[in-house]
């Protein structure tokens, strides 16, 4: 509709998304499906609880797929936005990525919750906050082109390592001509704004 500027800007953000699949392909791309961890995600665009997920055919599933992570709402072959406690601590996930603005609250809330305790997320250390921007990565913005850099960096740790922040400084430069300092990029990460809050 713009043209111009802006669809250079969208085909380099195309090839981007190509290229970071492609990126992560190679690095995850040998793990056989039952040995790739699986992955909890909540949805913590406000505080619904620690149940509150997104259905299996979401975008969550395609980063986390293609991160190298088995989804856990796939393979709860959930079709709505909620999972019972039963069901998800059954199936004790790896991992778990806590998205959206209440994202640290539920953090809190999972570290502290005695049913967690012996989830393997927990006991190993493994529950992240995702990164935030301009729109939060995880979800349905340009962004998710950073998200599948970043899950393959926290699910798979030791086949991908990456600076993330120099790549999320680069990317707001190219994509929105903000220059980003390493701390606010870092507080980008941990998913605060770029000013910590």
């Amino acid at each position: 509709i713009l043209g111009g500027e802006y669809m250079q800007k969208t085909d380099r953000w195309a090839a981007m998304v190509d290229e970071n699949i492609a990126t992560v392909s190679k690095a995850v791309g040998d793990i056989p499906e039952t040995e790739k961890p699986i992955v909890y995600y909540i949805q913590g665009q406000s505080n619904q609880g620690l149940y509150t997920t997104f259905r299996g055919d979401s975008i969550m599933n395609d980063w986390t797929t293609y991160a190298g992570g088995r989804f856990a709402s796939k393979l709860l072959n959930l079709t709505g936005g909620t999972v019972t406690p039963e069901e998800i601590l059954t199936l004790n996930p790896d991992v778990v990525i806590i998205g959206g603005p209440a994202q640290h609250e539920l953090y809190e809330e999972l570290m502290a919750a005695e049913e967690w305790t012996d989830i393997k997320a927990v006991k190993n250390g493994r529950v992240y906050t995702n990164p935030n921007g301009l729109f939060p990565w995880e979800r349905f913005g340009m962004e998710s082109a950073l998200q599948i850099l970043w899950a393959t960096s926290v699910i798979h740790p030791e086949l991908f390592q990456i600076d993330m922040v120099r790549t999320t400084q680069e990317f707001y430069k190219d994509f929105v001509g903000i220059e980003l300092t390493a701390a606010q990029a870092q507080n980008m990460l941990n998913g605060y704004g770029p000013d910590g809050k």
